[in-house]
């Protein structure tokens, strides 16, 4: 068997490898939410506070990600 007989693999459509980068962040920013509520329920307003900074990080990043995922989704269709 030659290298050129082999199968290469295919690295998976944009569209896939997105949502699976936005999959991950909604994943975050549930663990993120989980704490805040820990956070709140103990009064905890220094960490409450970086958290909530983090969690607009997140959210940041989705709204970027969006914009990457609709044209994506339409070139798909």
């Amino acid at each position: 068997m030659t290298p050129s007989t082999l199968a290469r693999p295919q690295s998976p459509p944009p569209l896939i490898d997105l949502l699976a980068r936005q999959r991950d962040l909604y994943r975050q920013l549930k663990a993120l939410s989980d704490q805040q509520a820990v956070l709140i329920a103990e009064g905890r307003t220094d960490e409450l506070l970086s958290l909530l900074a983090q969690r607009q990080r997140l959210v940041d990043l989705l709204r970027a990600l969006n914009r990457e995922i609709v044209p994506a989704r339409q070139g798909a269709a």
